[in-house]
């Protein structure tokens, strides 16, 4: 089975919008869900449905990226800023060591 990777942001675009047309969260609480998913949907792709290879580290890297960015509306700003630079810096070290294995 093949999904795009459009076809998952735009689910979790409308999934949030729906939300938050509901009223169940306020206009950062929507933000934070939206990064949320949409971090998750690229770990997800990265890791299961990625056609190639090469783009593993990337998607992964990002979603945890994109995870790291929606928790400043649980955690003070400090806090899920440093979570985002080590889960930014984790994935740079991670491809340069692989990448350096490989050759």
């Amino acid at each position: 089975m093949r999904l795009s990777y459009t076809f998952g942001v735009l689910v979790c675009l409308l999934s949030s919008a729906i939300i938050l047309v509901l009223g169940v969260l306020n206009i950062f609480g929507g933000f934070s869900l939206l990064f949320t998913m949409l971090g998750v949907w690229t770990l997800v792709y990265g890791l299961v449905f990625q056609p190639r290879n090469d783009g593993i580290l990337f998607y992964a890297g990002w979603g945890l990226t994109l995870i790291g960015l929606s928790s400043l509306y649980y955690l003070p700003v400090r806090y899920a800023l440093s979570l985002t630079l080590s889960f930014i810096l984790g994935t740079v070290v991670v491809n340069t060591v692989l990448k350096s294995v490989k050759h």
